[in-house]
């Protein structure tokens, strides 16, 4: 959910599919129902727990922390409070009010949910500039590369197959 929520904020169509009849239903059963989702800790620290390959995670944390995360979660209405040890949760107590905040900001970026719809199989196919009709530049000799290609998908679920770019 959050997944789609980054998408739909930078601009992208985004459709989610669901297998399950509700929306973060395995969020609901997290820290004994109250969802602790993320530690307020600075990132230093937050690493140093980390027992192997904590370097692995410095750029994610570089891009998203755990401070971003709260932010994040308090700019979708949701109050936030830090218990012992860091550890955050909905100041409600109520994991469902993180499943909420995240169906709320998904509504207002017209994310497209289909519950009760797993899915399948994925086709990934490039779509070049100049199969798209788009002018190349033959002065510069512009070759196609990776970054100019656009996705285009297919996805087949369990009633359909949808086709997007």
């Amino acid at each position: 959910m959050a997944a789609a929520v980054f998408s739909a904020e930078k601009g992208c169509s985004v459709r989610l599919f669901e297998k399950n009849e509700k929306l973060g239903k395995k969020i609901y059963i997290t820290g004994k129902g109250r969802c602790n989702f993320t530690n307020g800790c600075p990132p230093e620290d937050f690493l140093s727990h980390i027992v192997t390959n904590p370097r692995f995670l410095y750029s994610s944390f570089g891009k998203f922390s755990n401070r971003d995360a709260a932010a994040f979660f308090e700019r979708a209405g949701m109050r936030i409070k830090e218990e012992r040890g860091a550890r955050m949760f909905p100041a409600s107590d109520h994991a469902s009010d993180v499943t909420r905040a995240l169906e709320r900001r998904m509504r207002e970026l017209g994310v497209e949910v289909n519950l009760n719809t797993g899915v399948k199989k994925i086709l990934y196919e490039e779509i070049r500039p100049e199969d798209r009709g788009e002018p190349i530049d033959k002065k510069k000799k512009r070759r196609f590369r990776r970054k100019d290609a656009q996705p285009a998908f297919c996805w087949k679920t369990e009633r359909s197959s949808v086709a997007a770019r």
